[in-house]
């Protein structure tokens, strides 16, 4: 029952992701990658779906100011020992694509998908404000 449960949330989300204005990406917690990103997200950033997966491990946080990337790091941590449900807003500025420009957003991070064997979070969604 857990797993089909988790199909349908997975399914609700996408539905959402793919018909919404708000910014959103999915999270690879384990291999620091982004795996998905929305339309919105990338008209506000400026990122395709190719360029965007090349930010994996410590190049992921060169989209964040040094004092940002902390901020980030430590909604990953929270995230990654939290539960399905639970909710962590943050509010930090992510670099456009080719320019030096931040955009400055608040956002929320949760629980998009479990681990298979070990029941913890392997992925988180962020939905994204600009402020």
């Amino acid at each position: 029952m857990k797993e089909k449960e988790q199909v349908v949330y997975k399914d609700t989300i996408n539905y959402l992701l793919n018909n919404t204005l708000t910014a959103s990406f999915v999270l690879d917690i384990d291999k620091l990658k982004i795996e998905y990103i929305n339309a919105a997200f990338q008209k506000m950033f400026g990122y395709s779906e190719v360029i965007i997966s090349q930010f994996n491990k410590d190049k992921l946080f060169s989209l964040f100011s040094i004092n940002d990337t902390i901020i980030f790091k430590n909604i990953i941590d929270k995230v990654s020992h939290s539960t399905v449900g639970e909710c962590f807003s943050g509010q930090y500025a992510l670099k456009m694509k080719d320019s030096n420009d931040f955009v400055s957003v608040f956002a929320n991070h949760t629980v998009y998908e479990l681990n298979d064997v070990t029941g913890l979070p392997a992925k988180m969604l962020v939905t994204l404000f600009a402020s």
